[in-house]
């Protein structure tokens, strides 16, 4: 939402529409190969960082981090599970969704051995519809916040 006094002084409005099932389910899939499928290779957002330098090499030795992220095994994420998370996410922005899937990574990651199952892919996304749908009632009015 913007201030009145911004909103005065547009000439034009613009309206980004929220995806439609079809868009949602293909950008779960964009999203699955790049934060999931990816991750740990130099195509993922998670993956392993350009030429570092000696010094940070060291660092991340010193410290006992890791110099490379473990790649991601997915388990029994079907083409259902992702259409029907297409279908509960009604409302949900691109952006939304994307910050959905990077939580479906970090739950991944959460795991002993790096592993996503159908059941923490399908928990995670009911876990932000049901935080989208509390904004949205808060947005309306009819949700008390603390």
């Amino acid at each position: 939402d913007l201030d009145s006094a911004v909103l005065d002084r547009m000439d034009e409005v613009v309206e980004f529409p929220v995806p439609g099932v079809e868009e949602r389910e293909r950008l779960y899939k964009l999203y699955l190969d790049k934060y999931i499928i990816a991750a740990g290779t130099e195509a993922g957002e998670a993956g392993t960082e350009k030429r570092r330098g000696v010094g940070s090499i060291l660092k991340s030795v010193l410290s006992g981090r890791k110099l490379q992220v473990d790649p991601i095994r997915v388990e029994g994420v079907t083409d259902d599970d992702l259409r029907e998370a297409a279908e509960a996410s009604e409302g949900f922005s691109a952006r939304e969704i994307a910050k959905t899937m990077a939580a479906v990574q970090s739950a991944a990651y959460g795991t002993r051995d790096a592993t996503l199952t159908g059941e923490i892919f399908r928990e995670v996304v009911r876990h932000r519809v049901e935080e989208h749908a509390d904004r949205v009632r808060m947005e309306r009015g009819e949700l008390n916040q603390c």
